[in-house]
This record gives structure tokens, sequence and C-alpha cells, in this order.
């Protein structure tokens, strides 16, 4: 299993993983959004991509 480092603290190593396998490098404007206790977003404008991250909730 290969784990993906961290970019910078707002993209956890899955969120990395979520914009490669969801195709999101591969179109000019798309965004993907994985909401769990963190929701991280990432938005690709075509010539940048754009990440952000918040607290979504608690455990349940």
């Amino acid at each position: 299993m290969l784990v993906p480092p961290s970019i910078k603290r707002e993209a956890r190593a899955y969120a990395v993983v979520m914009i490669k396998k969801s195709g999101l490098l591969k179109e000019d404007l798309a965004i993907d959004i994985d909401y769990g206790i963190n929701a991280e977003m990432a938005l690709n404008s075509g010539s940048e991509i754009y990440m952000c991250s918040a607290t979504a909730g608690p455990v349940i």
C-alpha cells in the first residue's frame, strides 16, 4: 500500500488520492468534495488547483 504524504496541513493524503482517482486532473473545470469528519474541497480551474479543508462535524 502506498500512502501519499500530505500537502501542508490543509490536504490530507486521502484528499490527494480523491483528486487523482476522481479524474479531477483530466477536466478543465471540476470540483471534488469529500465530506466526513473533516470536509476537503478541491477546485480545478484549468491552470491551478485550489484546496481547502474545514471541520465538518463530530464523530458519531
